[in-house]
């Protein structure tokens, strides 16, 4: 599904299997808090998706610290 802000997202069931795949592609685990923005603009910590959140980080860009 693709949200409001381009964000893409699917539903696994086998969430450590997920995981490993993305992994052996070059993904990493995002290791810091997640937050989503409510419909107000505001920030609302959502931590049911910190252990599901993944980042591939382009070529060539600055490695910087993912917590």
């Amino acid at each position: 599904m693709i949200g409001r802000f381009h964000e893409f997202s699917v539903h696994a069931p086998d969430l450590l299997a997920s995981l490993a795949f993305y992994e052996r592609l070059g993904w990493e685990r995002w290791l810091g808090p997640t937050f989503v923005v409510d419909v107000g603009g505001g920030w609302r910590r959502s931590e049911d998706e910190d252990a599901g959140v993944m980042v591939l980080r382009p070529a060539g860009s600055p490695v910087s610290d993912l917590t």
